[in-house]
């Protein structure tokens, strides 16, 4: 088991729907599909519509549905907008699949589309040593055996066509994990800073 722990404070009506730019989207799915559109060249992003079966973002061409990676002990964050639970890595992987799985199982009218999902557990393993050899070792070993099932599950059969994680980190940073290019290309994981702070999720 390895755990992690930092509170997490998530500003209230962050996943409830709103209008910006003439479209309604919550909190989750602004952040995701920008960041998204920073790391992929930041041209375009244009709003699929769920009547045509579209995914939720046409991000530089490529479709990409965005969610959230949710756990049922995270509900109290939400209501209560502060979060202190422990973190438990295999915990957190079952909630990354999951999200993965429902997105990849779903029908839209597209080719081919991306899953891109936000993950507001605080685990730097997923994405960077932190320090201590016998955690990096242990941790390092889970995910990157977790990143190489999903490519093989949903992008080598053809179900998705890559698979975006985004990870909470410090400093109103966000870590940008492409499945593809970490395991296929063996490029490495960004760490981003998000410029807006306003109404975003941060650690404390």
């Amino acid at each position: 088991m390895i755990i992690f722990h930092k509170p997490l404070i998530v500003p209230k009506g962050f996943f409830k729907k709103r209008k910006v730019d003439g479209v309604n989207a919550d909190g989750c799915e602004i952040l995701v599909s920008r960041i998204v559109n920073n790391m992929k060249g930041g041209q375009e992003i244009i709003r699929g519509n769920a009547l045509k079966k579209e995914p939720d973002y046409l991000i530089n061409g490529e479709w990409v549905e965005v969610t959230y990676a949710e756990r049922k002990a995270q509900k109290t964050m939400v209501e209560e907008g502060i979060f202190t639970e422990e973190r438990d890595l295999n915990d957190i992987l079952k909630s990354l699949a999951k999200a993965v799985d429902i997105k990849a199982n779903k029908t839209y009218s597209v080719d081919e589309y991306s899953v891109a999902i936000l993950s507001l557990d605080y685990c730097p393993s997923m994405y960077k040593d932190v320090g201590n050899e016998l955690l990096d070792a242990m941790a390092s070993r889970y995910v990157n055996d977790f990143y190489k099932q999903l490519t093989s599950r949903y992008i080598d059969s053809g179900k998705l066509k890559n698979i975006y994680f985004i990870f909470i980190d410090d400093d109103y940073k966000f870590a940008f994990v492409d499945i593809n290019d970490l395991i296929k290309n063996d490029n490495s994981i960004m760490c981003i800073e998000y410029e807006d702070k306003t109404g975003i999720p941060y650690l404390e």
